[in-house]
């Protein structure tokens, strides 16, 4: 299980409590839209994520996505939100983890 392997690499130090934070709450999330029939994500639950993945260190080109409310679903929206917060995390989790990587290996991962 995945939450399972967020912990783990928490109890190993590869990932702090805040990255941990946002890993389960992604998680969570993604348990909702694969269990239960009548689920849609709202905005407020994107929002709540990426605010959750800032706090954590994830990087975004555009602080607006986390810290304005309006102009952030106004801008990106839902799926633009969840978008972000998918590929800065990966890309965030790769780049902690350079060293495990070959270039080529990160390079196709992030091309």
């Amino acid at each position: 299980m995945f939450a399972n392997k967020v912990r783990a690499a928490f109890e190993e130090g590869c990932i702090d409590e805040k990255l941990k934070g946002a890993l389960l709450a992604i998680n969570r999330l993604r348990n909702k839209l694969a269990h239960e029939l009548h689920f849609r994500v709202t905005f407020d639950d994107a929002f709540t994520l990426v605010k959750e993945a800032a706090r954590a260190g994830i990087d975004f080109s555009d602080d607006t996505i986390h810290i304005d409310r309006t102009k952030s679903e106004e801008w990106y929206g839902t799926q633009g939100v969840l978008t972000e917060v998918i590929s800065n995390t990966f890309q965030h989790l790769v780049w902690e983890n350079e060293a495990t990587f070959t270039k080529d290996e990160i390079g196709s991962f992030l091309g």
